[in-house]
């Protein structure tokens, strides 16, 4: 959950917390705006590098195919998402 409000964010948690299974609780996160920046900054994909193969300059992008490439996508999104604010 995202919040501005500290206030509102400490009710949504309390509420959230007593009505969710405590086995659910850890991946339950509750942030503010700028927080959730510092949370979802290690989580950034490393950047596109350039290399030359046989005179030619061929850009490398490299992709994971576990979990951590729909959590990356999704922290991409929302991070557009909050920087367009």
């Amino acid at each position: 959950m995202i919040s501005d409000d500290e206030r509102h964010l400490a009710k949504i948690k309390e509420q959230t917390l007593n009505s969710v299974a405590k086995k659910h609780h850890a991946k339950i996160h509750f942030f503010a705006s700028e927080d959730l920046l510092i949370y979802l900054n290690p989580l950034k994909q490393p950047k596109a590098t350039e290399k030359r193969v046989r005179g030619y300059r061929v850009k490398v992008n490299y992709k994971t195919d576990n979990n951590t490439g729909k959590q990356s996508s999704i922290t991409t999104i929302i991070m557009n998402a909050l920087h367009k604010k």
